[in-house]
C-alpha cells in the first residue's frame, strides 16, 4: 500500500512538476478555498469530514514552511523521476522482442554474478590475510563493519 501523500493535491493545486513554481499566496488560496468546501460543519454527514479537514490542515503546514515544503519537493520529484523511468522501461519492454528481452535479463544476471565474484574474491583475500597474520603471531581486530567496508563498490 502506498502511504505517500501529495500535498499539492490535497489542497486542489496541480500536483506535477509545475507545483514547485507555486507561491505561498496561491497556496494560502487554495487552502482557504478549500478549508470552507471540507469543514466539518459544512458537511455534519459526512463521518469522514473530520478526518479529511485534519488532512488538508496539515497538507497546508507542511506547504506553508519552506524548509518543510523543501523536503516535501524533493520527495516529489523523487517519485516523478520514478514514474517515469518505469513508464519508460514498460514502453520499452512493450516494443521489444522476446529475444531482446532476454538479452537485456541475461546482461543484468551476468552483471550481478560479477558482482557477487568481486565480493567473494575480496572476502577470500581478507580471509587470507586474517589466516597470514594469526601465522606470524599478529592480532587482527576484525569487526563486521570493518569486514563490510571491503566489500563497498
Amino acid at each position: 500500500m502506498d502511504s505517500f501523500i501529495n500535498h499539492y493535491q490535497v489542497l486542489g493545486l496541480s500536483s506535477g512538476e509545475e507545483a514547485f513554481k507555486i507561491s505561498k499566496k496561491e497556496i494560502t488560496k487554495a487552502y482557504r478555498l478549500k478549508a470552507l468546501e471540507m469543514h466539518p460543519d459544512k458537511n455534519p454527514d459526512d463521518p469522514n469530514a473530520v478526518f479529511g479537514f485534519q488532512t488538508l490542515q496539515a497538507s497546508y503546514e507542511i506547504l506553508k514552511d519552506e524548509k518543510s515544503r523543501m523536503v516535501f519537493n524533493k520527495s516529489l520529484m523523487t517519485r516523478i523521476r520514478q514514474r517515469k523511468l518505469q513508464r519508460c522501461e514498460e514502453n520499452e519492454t512493450e516494443m521489444m522482442s522476446d529475444d531482446e528481452v532476454i538479452r537485456r535479463w541475461r546482461m543484468r544476471y551476468d552483471r550481478e554474478e560479477r558482482i557477487i565474484t568481486k565480493m567473494v574474491d575480496k572476502f577470500e583475500k581478507i580471509n587470507r590475510m586474517s589466516v597470514m597474520k594469526r601465522k606470524t603471531g599478529e592480532r587482527m581486530a576484525c569487526s563486521f563493519d570493518k569486514m563490510m567496508k571491503h566489500f563497498s563498490m
